[in-house]
């Protein structure tokens, strides 16, 4: 469809030589039957390329249209099922921002240089085959337009380079000031951030200037040369017809006028390819992060366990050693605390466990029936103290998408008490904004039991709580039967759990 919306293009830089060409070897004819059928044929000729502009931009906003849901829906898995160094904001920026770069300087613009390019060769053959020299002249004039583009191409590459790193630079310090403003209003450090900001403001805006600039001299220099493209053949041309050559003044000035149809396609090549080479960063990150791979567990999952396994596991972050040979049996049922001071690894060990981490070393595993598995999300669910909540209504928040009967739904939110304070239908906003910190967590307590997982791993969960409500949560998570792993720095009654392992210092492990 390309091609064909291409090649119908082709007549766009002819069409007003041609009409040229008529109406100077038509000077001085009184045949009205002539001038109404040359103006008839006018007419249609430039409805016929009015249509074929139409239908070649149609074709190229729907092939973009396909191009950008293809990546913004493969940026989208990436950032959701593959781990990357990007930070949330940084990952919204690109499938918004970015994306916007990269359709309007790269994606329509590699369309643009075939599509224009083929509008530029058909006006070059009409002017070599009415005259070879002359034609060539104006043709040669035409091209040199591209020689400052040449040029300066690679000093565009840096400075489009330099414009991406400096836009990142300011995204994260901009981002840092808008999404801790309170703690820098609470330590008075207003002045030194809104400083910083503006430095970065600043240098993004003077990287900006300067590659704004160097492109408008490429096109300054390029409208200059347009006494070479223009003027100068048709001097010759007027020359060699005051010498008596065969060249006929109508042809003259349709040569003139092709000449003129070559200006728009050529530029607009040269304006893409200077786009494309603004975007040359923010593609290289769109595209690897579509090639990164999405790591898709081919293993056989346990549909029940009798115990998990973990088996002399070490890990390091830097030179710092977390774990070293740490080795814990926990059997299906069973109720295990993991207490221990702040930096111990308590829930550094939770993040392995859920393959958030990997361990240097040492295994994690599942046993049913003698059989090792590997941990697989449909095994086990982590609940920690700030659950994640979607915009969308209460049914979106507990199906995410999966489809499930709405007696299932209503059945998991008697089972978290919440059915009295929430129904199906409640809209939930920024984060569960509207509703309170416990309501928050038995939610998530709810995602786990629709899905029947068997394992649950507890973060913290209740240290923003108040006591009353805390006791609450425990006290409905201890109800349920299945394996609960939790992660806390405080629990005022122990005696409920079957095993404590306390977490000390220079990798001690205690277990009774």
């Amino acid at each position: 469809m390309f091609v064909l919306a291409t090649i119908s293009n082709a007549l766009m830089g002819l069409a007003t030589a041609l009409i040229v060409q008529r109406a100077a070897e038509m000077q001085g004819t009184s045949d009205m039957g002539k001038i109404l059928t040359f103006g008839f044929i006018g007419a249609l000729l430039y409805a016929y390329v009015a249509l074929a502009m139409l239908f070649g931009n149609v074709v190229i906003n729907s092939l973009v249209y396909s191009w950008v849901v293809n990546i913004k829906s493969g940026l989208l898995q990436s950032f959701v099922c593959t781990k990357n160094q990007y930070s949330n904001s940084e990952m919204i920026s690109t499938l918004t921002n970015d994306m916007d770069l990269l359709y309007q300087a790269y994606l329509a613009q590699i369309l643009i240089v075939p599509f224009f390019s083929v509008v530029f060769f058909s006006p070059l053959i009409y002017m070599v085959s009415q005259n070879l020299v002359l034609g060539l002249l104006f043709v040669v004039g035409a091209l040199s337009l591209m020689l400052p583009q040449l040029f300066f191409n690679k000093r565009l590459n840096q400075l489009g380079s330099n414009l991406s790193e400096k836009r990142e630079e300011l995204l994260k310090v901009a981002s840092d000031s808008i999404n801790g403003r309170a703690t820098i209003l609470r330590n008075g450090s207003s002045k030194p951030v809104l400083k910083l900001n503006t430095q970065k403001i600043k240098a993004a805006e003077h990287a900006f200037f300067w590659l704004s600039t160097t492109n408008n001299i490429v096109f300054s220099i390029s409208t200059a040369l347009k006494t070479l493209a223009e003027i100068v053949p048709f001097v010759i041309g007027l020359v060699m017809i005051g010498n008596g050559s065969d060249l006929k003044f109508p042809v003259l000035l349709a040569l003139f006028s092709a000449s003129q149809q070559l200006k728009q396609p050529l530029q607009q090549v040269l304006y893409a390819f200077s786009y494309i080479q603004e975007v040359k960063g923010i593609r290289k990150k769109i595209f690897s992060l579509l090639g990164s791979k999405i790591e898709q567990s081919e293993n056989e999952v346990a549909s029940s366990f009798d115990e998990l396994v973990v088996s002399d596991l070490s890990m390091n972050f830097g030179e710092k050693k977390i774990f070293d040979k740490l080795s814990m049996n926990v059997k299906a049922g069973q109720k295990v605390l993991i207490r221990g001071k702040s930096g111990s690894g308590k829930s550094t060990l939770l993040k392995l466990i859920c393959g958030e981490l990997k361990q240097n070393s040492g295994d994690i595993c599942l046993l049913s029936h003698g059989e090792k598995y590997p941990l697989n999300f449909k095994n086990f669910g982590l609940v920690g103290q700030e659950p994640f909540i979607f915009n969308g209504t209460v049914r979106y928040n507990l199906c995410l998408g999966q489809n499930f009967d709405d007696s299932d739904l209503l059945q998991v939110l008697r089972e978290v008490n919440l059915a009295q304070d929430l129904d199906l239908s409640t809209v939930l906003q920024n984060n569960g904004e509207n509703i309170s910190g416990g309501q928050k967590i038995r939610l998530e307590l709810a995602r786990f039991l629709l899905r029947k997982k068997q394992l649950m791993l507890v973060d913290e969960v209740t240290a923003s709580l108040d006591n009353e409500t805390a006791q609450k949560i425990r006290d409905l998570i201890f109800n349920l039967p299945i394996t609960i792993i939790e992660v806390a720095h405080h629990i005022d009654d122990e005696s409920r759990y079957d095993d404590i392992i306390t977490f000390r210092k220079e990798n001690a492990y205690e277990s009774c």
